[in-house]
């Protein structure tokens, strides 16, 4: 016999059933179950299936579920809703069995919030409540039909009735269908739409629409990166503001501070570049370049200057003024910055000082 202690009782599996007794002995759910899940301090689920897998969670128990950053529980889940396989899931507490009669293909629980979402035998779901006082399951919201079941992440779910969807969010309790746009791509912060014309935009999980009729969309980690209609690439935030505006190309720069610089080239393919707050730093410019420290190099009427991004302000390192700049490495591996106002670079370090012996030939140094 295999026991294990859960709160005030013990539970067993003898010919691979489980139940399990209160310290007396007695049945509080009885040996009649391939998995029971403990889902709170005094909330059981347990588990009847033909083809049940078994993992043993961190109390050793045997249950079919994973907890998510939101503390949802997955109790059982069938992926392939052609050839599902249906699961009957009771739910006890320690004074008793709650009245709930239903076979399901997908069943979640939040700790958080307390509710179960439930996918029943016909493809059907429903957000339900527990009344612990008279032990019956409560089904609030109403069944809609559907084809796909999806979980995103976070407690929200996608669910596909005829091509169009219903998300979900448990995290709130709130639920939103738009019959306007079918579903491209979900992300954990947007979701990618298309509308009746073929032109894409952004969705939040709360059915606000952000961003429309564009070419292309792309989510990256921090910002949308869009294509629009004109063919030109914009920066958006996931709230729909824009960070860079339209331009012919967009390059994006992490520097190791984890800040982003947009530089982007316009229609005079003049260059520019924009913090990821959305401020203009330098514009109308003939060559840029933005190396991972910070340190910008710039061209403005044929001269060149050096600058250093830090906290969200430019610095000036040195005026433009130069013929050339460039990133230098000495022997050793340190960077230095070369500047050429004739006809050799002088040596500078990166707080813009000249070096007492600055006329170093270029030959003698390695391109950063």
């Amino acid at each position: 016999m295999n026991e294990k202690v859960v709160v005030k009782g013990k539970n067993y599996a003898i010919t691979s059933k489980y139940g399990m007794e209160d310290e007396n002995g007695n049945y509080i759910i009885p040996r009649a179950y391939d998995s029971i899940v403990r889902l709170d301090t005094d909330l059981f689920a347990a588990i009847k299936s033909d083809n049940i897998s078994y993992t043993a969670n961190s109390e050793g128990l045997f249950a079919t579920y994973t907890l998510t950053k939101e503390g949802l529980a997955c109790l059982w889940q069938n992926s392939d809703l052609k050839n599902f396989s249906p699961a009957q899931i009771d739910f006890f507490s320690i004074s008793g069995k709650f009245n709930f009669d239903k076979k399901v293909i997908a069943c979640y629980w939040s700790k958080e919030n307390h509710v179960l979402v439930l996918f029943d035998e016909y493809k059907l779901w429903s957000i339900a409540h527990l009344d612990y006082s008279k032990h019956e399951i409560i089904e609030d919201l109403n069944y809609i039909g559907l084809n796909e079941v999806k979980e995103i992440d976070e407690g929200r779910f996608l669910i596909e009735r005829n091509g169009l969807y219903e998300f979900l969010s448990l995290k709130d309790g709130k639920n939103f269908y738009n019959l306007d746009y079918e579903l491209i791509e979900p992300y954990h912060k947007g979701i990618i739409v298309k509308n009746k014309l073929g032109g894409y935009g952004v969705m939040t999980y709360s059915g606000e629409i952000v961003l429309e009729n564009m070419k292309e969309i792309s989510f990256e980690e921090e910002y949308i990166w869009v294509l629009n209609m004109d063919n030109k690439e914009v920066i958006y935030s996931y709230t729909g503001k824009c960070i860079v505006p339209p331009a012919d190309e967009i390059e994006v720069t992490r520097l190791h501070s984890g800040n982003l610089l947009f530089t982007y080239i316009d229609e005079a393919d003049m260059l520019g570049v924009y913090s990821e707050k959305g401020e203009a730093m330098l514009y109308k410019c003939t060559d840029i370049f933005v190396v991972e420290n910070g340190m910008i190099i710039y061209c403005k009427d044929t001269k060149y200057g050096l600058l250093q991004y830090v906290d969200g302000i430019l610095k000036e390192i040195l005026p433009a003024k130069y013929k050339d700049i460039r990133m230098m490495r000495s022997k050793e591996n340190k960077l230095y910055v070369g500047a050429k106002l004739r006809f050799w670079y002088d040596v500078y370090d990166l707080e813009g000082n000249k070096l007492k012996d600055s006329k170093t030939p270029p030959e003698l140094w390695a391109k950063s």
